[in-house]
């Protein structure tokens, strides 16, 4: 637990002195995790359907990531908070399960897609909680999602993988990729990049 809060905290103050630095570690953590889930298809057969489930699997972020990028003005705000939003962390929360289970996917990289990895960081402190306490529902929201999905996805991907091995880790390699690009073009960064 310590480790977690002082490794929150370093992160919280890097991300406002360098961006760049905490996007490289992140984006060099999931590139070091991608051997392993090439490992997983080196021997396997390239059959179209398993080369485009990996084309399908690098495309989906890429293009949540540009067009998150332009239908928005940079990060989320958490502030003025309406019901859209709830279901969006509960969908996220989810989504951030997934990518707990998923080799080679990030939560970080998921949440930086759409926006909200900054705004979520930003939210942890004193003074933000007591000008918006409405920010816990949506901690609640997050973290219900994130329930849900470690206990709904686990054994629905453990089926999966053991089923279609193959295909799923071809699409997992995809996911990867298209995931690791996304770390350098998406909202809050595209904000530094016009800064």
């Amino acid at each position: 637990v310590i480790g977690f809060v002082l490794g929150f905290l370093a992160i919280q103050k890097l991300i406002d002195i360098s961006p760049f630095t905490v996007i490289g570690l992140f984006a060099g953590l999931m590139l070091g995790a991608f051997p392993a889930v090439c490992d997983e298809v080196r021997s396997e057969k390239r059959t179209p359907l398993r080369i485009g489930l990996f084309a399908l699997g690098l495309a989906v972020p890429v293009a949540i990531s540009v067009a998150s990028t332009f239908a928005s003005e940079g990060a989320q705000s958490l502030e003025g908070l309406n019901v859209g939003h709830y279901i969006l962390f509960l969908v996220l929360g989810y989504l951030v399960a997934i990518t707990q289970v998923v080799p080679g996917l990030s939560a970080t990289a998921l949440l930086m897609l759409v926006g909200c990895f900054a705004p979520l960081l930003d939210s942890v402190s004193l003074t933000y909680w007591r000008q918006n306490p409405a920010v816990f529902l949506l901690y609640g929201c997050l973290a219900v999602g994130f329930l849900a999905g470690l206990v709904l996805c686990s054994k629905g991907i453990g089926r999966l993988l053991a089923r279609r091995r193959a295909p799923a880790f071809f699409a997992i390699g995809g996911l990867s990729l298209g995931s690791f690009a996304s770390m350098f073009f998406n909202p809050e960064i595209f904000e530094v990049y016009r800064g």
